[in-house]
């Protein structure tokens, strides 16, 4: 009797990024925008990139979804590289979703011909099919099919949103790049996006990368966190060890801002010494640290080079020489 034919394993890192660095010229100077990021990310997990405006997330988005070119580095996409020349299948099987609803839907547009144009182009499906495609891609994202023949300006905040998810799905994507997808949103709306989000990603094994600015979003949704800031790399892990035992300074600085409801989650926060703490400070001259001029915990060792990221444990690295909990100073 033969042996049954086992299928190979596929890879569990969907997509490796490495050594990813992307220059910008303002001016006489260059500037890192990505300053050597390496990142996998894994089949049908949420990775969130977080940390302030002018961090980089954005431009690592724009280069995994190829609408920007590296200065170096390169992307993997199981296990074959990528550039920004794309192929249509590719293009096909990764997707964004962009921050503001109210100017990523066509006005012009009614919802069936936003959702139709990717269904149309991505597969060879009738019109009838891509109709009745279209009222199944409403119905799953919570919008009534009767719908499709409106227009997005009849719609609110949150209907738009669920749209926009609605057409990132229609090309049956593998992953979705989520840029700020709630930022625009009230709080109760953000909650209910962030839940579909979750049921989507379970119906269709997607893979999320997931940016933002805002860490208390990303707590209950992320499997893995990635801290940014100037364009490094300064902690990333496991999000519930990112959130409970932060190593980089920025990183508690991060945390300790997160607005609360609670006295004990109040306790909960990592304490951070605002009163020190130098706000907008331009970058440190030469090789060092790169949050060195806004942080009240530096010691000497922070302007010997940028740090590497080292293992706090296996699933949990920073690059802070004086980490948080250290012992090194007195204003943890």
């Amino acid at each position: 009797m033969a042996e049954p034919v086992v299928p190979p394993m596929k890879d569990p890192v969907l997509i490796r990024i490495e050594d990813l660095r992307r220059d910008f010229t303002v001016g006489s100077r260059t500037v890192p925008a990505l300053a050597g990021v390496s990142l996998d990310i894994r089949r049908g997990q949420t990775v969130a990139v977080v940390g302030e405006s002018g961090s980089g997330k954005t431009t690592l988005g724009n280069q995994i979804l190829g609408i920007d070119k590296p200065t170096s580095g390169r992307i993997l996409f199981e296990g074959r590289e990528i550039t920004a020349a794309r192929d249509t299948d590719m293009r096909r099987r990764i997707q964004v979703v962009q921050q503001s609803p109210f100017t990523t839907l066509n006005p012009k547009r009614s919802l069936r011909q936003i959702l139709e144009l990717p269904i149309a182009i991505h597969s060879d499906r009738t019109r009838r099919q891509r109709r009745d495609r279209v009222a199944e891609l409403l119905e799953v994202v919570g919008i009534p099919a009767d719908f499709m023949e409106r227009h997005s300006y009849a719609l609110s905040g949150g209907q738009r949103q669920r749209v926009a998810l609605a057409r990132a799905l229609a090309s049956e994507p593998d992953v979705i790049v989520l840029d700020e997808p709630t930022s625009s949103l009230d709080v109760s709306v953000q909650a209910r996006i962030l839940q579909l989000l979750v049921e989507l990603q379970a119906q269709y094994q997607l893979t999320y990368l997931f940016i933002t600015h805002d860490l208390s979003v990303v707590r209950n949704i992320a499997d893995e966190v990635v801290v940014l800031y100037r364009g490094f790399v300064v902690e990333r892990g496991a999000t519930a060890e990112l959130f409970a035992n932060p190593q980089h300074r920025y990183n508690t600085m991060l945390l300790s801002s997160i607005p609360v409801v609670s006295e004990p989650e109040e306790t909960l926060k990592p304490s951070w010494d605002w009163d020190s703490a130098v706000l907008g400070a331009e970058p440190p001259v030469g090789e060092a640290c790169p949050f060195l001029p806004r942080c009240p915990h530096a010691v000497a060792l922070c302007e010997q080079g940028v740090p590497p990221l080292v293992a706090a444990t296996p699933t949990h690295s920073h690059a802070c020489r004086n980490p948080r909990g250290s012992g090194t100073t007195n204003h943890d």
